[in-house]
């Protein structure tokens, strides 16, 4: 084509990087002219380089309940297949931290909280045991070994329906965008 309509072209141009990729790349352009004139093809070759900056990316909550989940009054129900997990805080190099919040109506909340898990995980509200709510900060997969025995206690002498519920955030551990939940 013309030189008018590739540099027209070229305005058009977009570079779209990879999804939770970032870093530097480098972009190579050829171009040449045609030898109409029967003069040889003549080429020219340049390059520049793309900075593609981190992109803060919201934490994610995975459930996968195998049926709903039915209690007695009085009694305690395990919760299972629930867990954490935030792509930044994975490629971290320093094990950047979550903060998980839980709270429950009408039961408690308790944890297998043995003493290893206190030393990779700090909890911010209660214990871990017996609580309406509870707050603690860890890396996932210290967060995820205490969600995975995870127990609903529910109150004494009360029937009808209860409610779990669990956020997480990243603390705006990397890339631009702030605090994510």
């Amino acid at each position: 084509g013309s030189l008018f309509n590739l540099n027209n072209a070229l305005k058009t141009v977009v570079f779209k990087a990879e999804p939770d990729w970032n870093g530097i790349d480098t972009v190579f352009m050829t171009a040449s002219d045609v030898a109409s004139t029967g003069v040889s093809v003549q080429t020219a070759v340049a390059s520049f380089e793309v900075t593609v900056t981190a992109t803060n990316d919201a934490p994610t909550i995975a459930y996968s309940p195998v049926a709903a989940i039915v209690v007695a009054e009085g009694t305690v129900a395990a919760i299972t297949g629930l867990s954490v997990a935030d792509v930044d805080v994975a490629e971290n190099v320093d094990g950047g931290s979550l903060t998980v919040h839980l709270s429950a109506t009408n039961g408690s909340l308790s944890l297998n909280v043995t003493a290893a898990a206190l030393h990779t995980v700090h909890f911010l509200a209660g214990s871990g045991s017996g609580d309406a709510l509870m707050s603690m900060r860890g890396t996932a997969g210290s967060l995820n070994a205490l969600l995975a025995n995870l127990r609903f206690s529910a109150q004494t002498d009360w029937y009808g329906n209860s409610s779990i519920q669990i956020t997480v955030s990243d603390g705006g551990n990397s890339g631009v965008g702030g605090v994510k939940t």
